[in-house]
């Protein structure tokens, strides 16, 4: 893996963060479904809740997907910073795959050594992420806001296309 610049990094959060929707509220699949989303929903982009701003090198892409055996499988991609300069950072896009996420969860992420820690921290919250909305959905209760519902006080609504 090589790393890549990135003129315009965002630093990683100083407080304490979770994982929120950015843009595009989720279409969740029924309750009791196997999939947290629908299959023609079923890639998000995640962000810190910190702040709204392009967060850039801090999201990460969950793809979920239903393999052969009915388990789920997450798809999750994101980036590391592993330098910083006045104009800007290196960066290192990792890849996870994470089957099974609400049991047994066998994780395998692909990141060099020295950032496996970095890339394993946004996995981790992309999945305490994952469970939530799932204990969410099924236990009846609304969505949560995306990135821009909640920094600019709107709620989305779907468009009819």
């Amino acid at each position: 893996m090589v790393p890549r610049f990135d003129p315009h990094p965002a630093p990683s959060p100083s407080e304490p963060w979770d994982f929120l929707v950015d843009d595009e509220p989720p279409r969740y699949a029924p309750v009791g479904s196997a999939r947290l989303l629908l299959p023609d929903h079923a890639v998000l982009r995640l962000v810190p809740d910190v702040s709204y701003r392009p967060w850039r090198n801090e999201t990460v892409m969950v793809a979920e997907t239903e393999r052969w055996d009915g388990t789920i499988e997450l798809r999750l991609r994101g980036a590391v910073t592993v330098g910083s300069y006045a104009a800007g950072a290196d960066v290192l896009d990792f890849d996870a795959t994470v089957i099974d996420p609400q049991g047994e969860r066998d994780i395998t992420v692909f990141a060099p050594g020295e950032y496996r820690r970095a890339a394993m921290r946004k996995v981790l919250k992309a999945l305490d992420w994952y469970g939530s909305e799932r204990m969410r959905r099924d236990g009846g209760w609304p969505r949560p806001c995306t990135a821009y519902e909640f920094w600019m006080g709107t709620r989305l609504f779907p468009r009819a296309s």
